[in-house]
């Protein structure tokens, strides 16, 4: 599985998704309910911006150029 780190987490704003070819970021509630979608052109840094969201835990299912994919968890203050 491909690694991918998100910082600063917990976040009050944006975070940056650090991995290789990022391709895609989809952001998921714990119920599994997706809030969020963003495409990239094969990034090695993807910055998502969750100052709109509530406090709470996130998921973001994380998605590699060669469409491996990861979750990491997100704390959004």
């Amino acid at each position: 599985k491909p690694s991918f780190t998100v910082a600063p987490n917990p976040t009050k704003d944006r975070v940056k998704i650090s991995g290789e070819n990022i391709t895609f970021v989809q952001i998921c509630d714990l119920s599994g309910k997706v809030i969020a979608t963003q495409n990239f052109s094969a990034l090695d840094e993807a910055i998502i911006d969750l100052s709109g969201f509530q406090t709470g835990v996130y998921l973001a299912k994380v998605t590699a150029e060669n469409d491996s994919s990861n979750a990491v968890k997100i704390l959004k203050q």
